[in-house]
């Protein structure tokens, strides 16, 4: 499962050398499956629409063209219902921590540090930085 910040990473530059874009492809070639919570859309269209950076550089029509197309080649999962669970610093987070556990995410991968400083006891999926997924998945040979 992805953050919502490798998203908009590549939506912002793909460059062929940054991990987001390797992700992203190796995701399209279903190299693995990639959960696709809703919620994660909801998370990237309300930061692109509230940042004048973000907005400056990404459309809205970019942002479902990019949802379209990953859909095809991921797994949509169902939205949340009720409460969630308070697990991260972040309660903006909680829902990724859900939606990666309740879906048997093995690897939430994520640049936000509220995310990577969770204790691991505490999860049953594991929470990477790009840098480290692509290491992981290469020496699997899933890359």
């Amino acid at each position: 499962m992805l953050d919502a910040n490798i998203l908009i990473s590549y939506l912002l530059t793909v460059r062929p050398e940054s991990a987001p874009t390797a992700i992203i492809h190796a995701a399209l070639n279903r190299r693995y499956t990639l959960l696709l919570p809703e919620e994660l859309f909801l998370e990237v269209r309300r930061r692109v629409a509230t940042k004048l950076y973000l907005s400056a550089r990404i459309a809205p029509a970019d942002i479902e063209r990019f949802r379209a197309i990953l859909a095809a080649a991921g797994e949509g999962v169902p939205p949340l219902r009720g409460p969630l669970p308070e697990q991260g610093r972040d309660r903006k987070d909680d829902y990724l921590l859900a939606c990666a556990h309740r879906d048997g995410a093995d690897y939430l991968i994520t640049r936000d540090h509220d995310l990577l400083d969770l204790p691991a006891s505490s999860l049953s999926f594991t929470i990477v930085l790009p840098g480290e997924f692509l290491r992981l998945a290469r020496n699997a040979a899933i890359l």
